[in-house]
């Protein structure tokens, strides 16, 4: 099971998708409606709407002259494109501190770099990837802030190796493994390669898990242990992407650790859309249009720095 994103975050990410709908030409009774329902919902989705909209207010101002001119119909999804960037990067969606920003190792977007530890023990860093090396003389503690890692730990029967990530700990003497943080949402991904890592979340006992197992965490909780594809969960290591009906949603927010920029599914229901492919991680562009080309959906490229994912007309 998927766990909600932070109630926060949901908020705010809706209010955008309403506002950028509804400010389009086309925006139905319909869609009033339904947005109309929303508000009257919680007092929280009132709030984040009047903080919306003031912020597009502001940025109305800075709009030149003659901006009420009819647009073309061609340019109605650029303009949608570019509200929806705007208020984006002004909400703080493009974090000026992101986590790990002082951590001991980082790696660049799009890079894989391998790091060799005091202990013999080797780090491989995915794209965007921050570590912090915390070693001392009962445990051996790294601090993995974002991204991905591939642990091949050297064995030390009096020395764990704990691997701290997302609220929650993996911890192994000799063994390897791959952690992910998902930054789209409050979730760490754990998958076992060779020996038994022990996964704790919050205060309950640490789950265990050994060869081709895999968990996930977040919220204070570790789920069941289930068995995984070694292969898929490691892909990345050749630079390769490997979906296997996972929703859109969480397909884009992949894609966009390998490249500048945002990509956005402004409808909820679409971002559940199941998706299976393998993609080279280096060409997310050719990624996208694949996507394109095989779902019911239509593709707003807004420079390089925002590709918008809406359904097909």
């Amino acid at each position: 099971m998927t766990e909600p994103q932070a109630p926060d975050d949901a908020i705010e990410e809706t209010a955008i998708r309403w506002f950028v709908t509804l400010r389009d030409g086309d925006a139905s009774d319909a869609d009033r409606a339904r947005h109309a329902e929303w508000l009257a919902t919680s007092p929280l989705h009132r709030a984040q709407w009047r903080e919306v909209c003031q912020l597009w207010s502001g940025l109305d101002q800075l709009a030149p002259a003659g901006r009420d001119r009819p647009r073309p119909a061609w340019a109605r999804g650029r303009a949608v494109a570019l509200a929806a960037s705007l208020l984006l990067a002004c909400a703080g969606a493009w974090s000026l501190a992101p986590p790990g920003l002082f951590a001991d190792e980082r790696s660049g977007i799009g890079e894989r770099r391998t790091v060799a530890l005091a202990d013999g023990s080797t780090v491989e860093l995915g794209t965007g990837s921050a570590l912090s090396i915390r070693f001392g003389g009962t445990e051996r503690r790294v601090v993995l802030h974002r991204g991905q890692g591939y642990f091949a730990v050297a064995p030390e029967a009096d020395r764990p190796f704990v691997v701290e990530a997302g609220g929650g700990t993996v911890t192994a003497v000799g063994t390897a493994f791959d952690v992910r943080v998902d930054g789209g949402e409050p979730r760490v991904d754990v998958a076992v390669a060779e020996g038994v890592v022990a996964v704790s979340a919050g205060p309950g006992t640490a789950v265990r898990i050994g060869p081709g197992q895999g968990v996930h965490y977040g919220y204070g909780a570790v789920a069941a242990p289930v068995a995984v594809d070694l292969a898929e969960a490691t892909a990345w290591r050749g630079d390769r992407l490997v979906f296997h009906d996972r929703p859109l949603g969480q397909v884009v927010r992949d894609l966009e650790r390998y490249r500048w920029g945002r990509i956005l599914v402004l409808d909820p229901a679409l971002a559940a859309t199941p998706v299976t492919g393998v993609f080279n991680a280096g060409r997310t562009d050719a990624a996208l249009d694949t996507i394109a080309r095989t779902l019911p959906v239509r593709l707003i490229r807004v420079t390089g720095l925002l590709a918008i994912i809406t359904r097909a007309d």
